[in-house]
């Protein structure tokens, strides 16, 4: 089968949840012998389209770099100036040299159907022709296809969205996020609204084209089926990750400190940005005995006022910042960890970070909403605690203090995770459904 992967950015500028899921996800249906060719935007000066290869393999998240085989997977990248919010918003709503490009990228790999990840900054309009032939395939990584920022969380005031209210709440988030001052954003929203609407427009004509819409949970399934995307079309197929070496799990791994009494280590590994809500658990854990353990794994060049801010927030001595983690690493930190902490504050949709703290024997302490309150099973598996609450996750992380036996009830009941080579069977059965239709 020919698959063309197409995502809004990729390896080796960003490393994220969505990324690194296309590169596994790509590896596993080369291990099948599937052709797989991937096209993405990539910030950069000029207009070009570059063609190389990632060579098939092992690589290392972190750089990029190949530990295998020869051959690998073709990877189109289009090039039309650096990125920018509006930027990307401008290309979404049409942008002639991009959509050359991506319709050259499918007349050259000729696709059984093209798998879409991401959208965002890649022209609407590319995908809309007919006469391109492969049906299309999206996964909803996000809720981009009815939020514009993708994640649901405003701009101007930080709160979860429940959806755009005749796009002035949708102008007045865009305005926020290009940094118009304060104010500005309300005054002259009523002006911006018709390029929201636009947008809008143009995705529910993009998505008669779509045979197969996959959700990676049912909470993500059903809120977008709520927002107007076709239920009968809609696949719950949960995402599989690459397991870790054996060596990397180890049980039990209840921490004692040196006089011998229960001290936890925490860890929070994921994205430095305001919607993550480390600063929640930051305040939280400031609260905590001075034995306490917290390491911050994340890209702190990404959002850097943020996590200065959350640097000057840390006041607890034993909060250590470690930056980002190579697989190698993420695999390391959780060995060494009693509890992952995932405080969301946005409708996360899967968190990956959640089954691989899990295929380590992990349990995790997560925000009770959105996909968390899907993948973590209260007093099984892990703790929920409420959004945005500081009091309500300082007694979790106290409570998993104070009751040694507690973790290791949570630890016990840890189920296998789904592997890649599971997801990638799923898949296939849905990419089948749609050729066979």
């Amino acid at each position: 089968m020919r698959i063309l992967h197409v995502i809004h950015q990729y390896f080796p500028d960003h490393v994220g949840g969505t990324e690194h899921y296309v590169r596994t996800l790509a590896w596993s249906q080369m291990q099948k012998g599937h052709q797989v060719t991937l096209f993405c935007r990539r910030s950069g000066s000029g207009q070009h389209l570059d063609l190389s290869e990632e060579p098939f393999g092992k690589l290392r998240a972190d750089s990029g770099e190949s530990g295998g085989s020869s051959g690998g997977i073709q990877v189109y990248q289009a090039v039309n100036g650096p990125f920018s919010p509006i930027g990307r918003f401008h290309s979404t709503l049409g942008d002639r040299f991009l959509a050359g490009c991506l319709s050259r990228t499918i007349a050259e790999v000729q696709p059984d159907l093209v798998h879409i990840h991401h959208l965002m900054g890649l022209p609407v309009k590319a995908l809309m022709d007919t006469d391109l032939a492969p049906p299309l395939v999206v996964t909803l990584h996000d809720y981009w296809w009815v939020c514009a920022n993708a994640q649901l969380i405003t701009d101007y005031d930080r709160q979860v969205c429940d959806g755009p209210r005749w796009w002035l709440n949708c102008a007045r988030c865009g305005l926020a996020r290009a940094g118009a001052s304060a104010g500005l954003p309300q005054a002259l929203s009523p002006l911006v609204a018709p390029l929201f609407a636009r947008r809008a427009a143009l995705l529910r004509g993009l998505v008669p084209r779509v045979a197969a819409w996959i959700a990676p949970t049912a909470f993500v399934a059903n809120w977008h089926s709520a927002h107007g995307l076709p239920t009968e079309r809609m696949h719950i197929v949960g995402h599989g990750i690459e397991l870790p070496p054996e060596d990397a799990v180890q049980a039990p791994k209840v921490s004692l400190g040196q006089n011998g009494q229960p001290a936890s280590n925490f860890a929070y590994i994921g994205g430095l940005a305001h919607q993550k809500g480390v600063h929640i658990l930051i305040d939280a854990f400031n609260e905590l005995p001075s034995s306490a353990r917290l390491t911050i794994a994340g890209d702190e060049t990404a959002f850097p006022d943020y996590c200065a801010f959350l640097r000057t927030r840390a006041t607890h001595p034993g909060i250590d910042f470690i930056g980002r983690l190579d697989r190698e690493g993420v695999w390391q930190n959780l060995n060494q960890t009693d509890v992952l902490v995932v405080p969301s504050l946005w409708y996360e949709t899967s968190s990956l970070v959640v089954q691989e703290a899990f295929a380590t024997g992990t349990p995790v302490v997560a925000a009770g909403h959105g996909a968390l309150a899907e993948r973590v099973h209260h007093g099984t598996d892990g703790l929920l605690t409420p959004p945005d609450d500081v009091l309500e996750l300082r007694c979790t992380l106290q409570r998993l203090m104070d009751e040694p036996a507690l973790l290791t009830q949570l630890q016990s009941g840890i189920k296998p995770v789904m592997d890649m080579a599971q997801h990638e069977r799923q898949t296939e059965q849905v990419y089948r459904q749609v050729l066979v239709r």
